[in-house]
């Protein structure tokens, strides 16, 4: 078994509308066209998801896969196909602030539309995963 905090991490995004479902399912989704950045994603590795809307950071997460098309099609409705199952930690955590969490974890951010900051790059260095980790 991996050390925690020597594995990368990855952040998933998603909003109010597609929280729930993330967490029902098991699963984190993005858009087709983002699959070549999920591809770093190993099974083990720890996930984290970013609720862009209020600005909450959710985990501790696990990959129980690597990135792949439709692992389940009718999520999102088909939305966000390239998916990664994951399972939770132990109990989840909400981390208010989340991109200021990021920020000093050093994680680089953009800023999306409507004020909302988001990584950069969803795949992390092992030295973030271990500052993240420090606020779970």
């Amino acid at each position: 078994m991996r050390n925690d905090e020597c594995v990368k991490c990855f952040i998933m995004l998603c909003t109010n509308r597609t929280e729930k479902e993330c967490i029902g399912r098991n699963l984190f989704g993005d858009r087709k066209l983002r699959l070549d950045y999920l591809s770093e994603v190993e099974i083990g590795d720890i996930g984290f998801l970013l609720n862009v809307a209020n600005n909450i950071l959710i985990g501790v997460f696990e990959a129980r896969s690597g990135v792949q098309l439709g692992i389940e099609p009718d999520a999102w409705e088909g939305e966000f196909p390239a998916q990664i199952r994951v399972k939770p930690k132990g109990k989840l955590i909400r981390v208010s602030e989340a991109t200021s969490v990021l920020a000093t974890a050093g994680v680089k951010l953009i800023d999306l539309k409507f004020g909302m900051l988001a990584p950069v790059f969803p795949v992390q260095r092992e030295d973030v995963t271990k500052q993240l980790l420090r606020s779970f």
